[in-house]
């Protein structure tokens, strides 16, 4: 559904804004480190800036490669806020659990509102982002909220047209025009550098935090005493990594309104293009599509790696000779094609 880098716009959203915040967390403790260093390798000291403009074009560069970096992680970063990957089983329990409860809370709250009124609006919003039931009740299915909207718009062409979404996706995108493919690129990537920036400063933070923490053990000949004078083992050393902790948790909430808008987009795709996708034997609008129908086209489209011909006379299907010289159904044992 994403590219790693784009043109334009989406290459300064998704690339340099997160490897722009990469680069001012983690040059101070690079600084430090070159420092420490530089005693003992004398060629560290020629790699000073001399000057700003110096300092500027190498924060250009650290800041586009920290992107590029980020965006090849870009798969493992959203399992991670999504709830799938690296999480413990029982805090994905427990985050379950608090979903399921405060979903709860919202729907008893509709009910004792009046349809149109703006604080129904309100929590209607919030409940249609929690991913729909065999029943079509509001279910949580990850323990974050993330992972509920992504799941929710993933999974909204298989409970609408009962079409999977992930295989149709990239043959759809190729249909769809330029405007509207840039258009959808820009969400996207104003999408994905929010929770990269989050990221950035949530690891960012975690590592130093351990720093602090392994100050206590690490005999300080072995090990950095401080970053631009601010000791570990100390007020501010504590601080500002719980800010950083902070930051991370309040840039994650703002990303959840355009992950949701992002999801308009990808569902409006199937609603809007999916006719694309039929046969010529599929002439039916999408929403009037048997989904046998959709299982057959898929079918034929997965990545099949030989021809396969469907006899139209006792409707099997078989895989024809090679080279196509007399060519006959392996069933009827008849030529397949009916001539009109």
């Amino acid at each position: 559904m994403k590219g790693v880098f784009g043109l334009g716009y989406s290459i300064l959203i998704k690339v340099f804004m997160p490897g722009a915040a990469f680069t001012l967390i983690f040059s101070p403790l690079a600084y430090s480190f070159a420092l420490k260093l530089s005693g003992k390798i004398s060629s560290l000291s020629k790699l000073k800036p001399e000057s700003f403009g110096d300092m500027v074009v190498f924060f250009a560069i650290a800041s586009l490669l920290s992107g590029g970096m980020l965006s090849l992680f870009d798969d493992y970063i959203y399992r991670l806020y999504e709830g799938i990957w690296f999480w413990p089983q029982r805090i994905k329990d427990l985050g379950e659990v608090f979903l399921k409860r405060r979903l709860k809370k919202w729907q008893d709250r509709m009910k004792k509102l009046k349809y149109g009124e703006p604080q129904y609006q309100k929590l209607r919003k919030k409940v249609d982002d929690f991913p729909l039931d065999e029943e079509g009740r509001p279910t949580v299915t990850l323990p974050t909220r993330l992972g509920n909207i992504i799941y929710e718009y993933e999974e909204y062409t298989w409970t609408r047209y009962r079409v999977v979404s992930p295989f149709y996706w990239y043959r759809l995108r190729l249909a769809v025009e330029e405007d509207k493919k840039k258009e959808m690129d820009q969400v996207s990537a104003e999408a994905d550098s929010m929770l990269y920036i989050s990221f950035t400063f949530a690891f960012g933070s975690f590592i130093y935090i351990c720093l602090w923490i392994s100050s206590l053990w690490i005999p300080p000949r072995l090990f950095l005493k401080s970053i631009f004078g601010i000791g570990f083992f100390s007020t501010w050393g504590f601080i500002y990594p719980t800010a950083g902790f902070i930051l991370a948790y309040v840039l994650y909430r703002a990303a959840l309104p355009i992950h949701r808008r992002n999801g308009e987009y990808y569902k409006s795709i199937f609603d809007t293009y999916g006719h694309l996708l039929r046969g010529k034997e599929l002439g039916a609008p999408i929403v009037e599509m048997d989904p046998q129908l959709w299982n057959n086209l898929e079918r034929r489209y997965w990545y099949l790696r030989r021809l396969v011909i469907k006899c139209e006379k006792c409707g099997n299907e078989f895989v024809p000779p090679k080279p196509l010289r007399n060519l006959l159904c392996s069933y009827c044992g008849d030529y397949p094609f009916i001539c009109k």
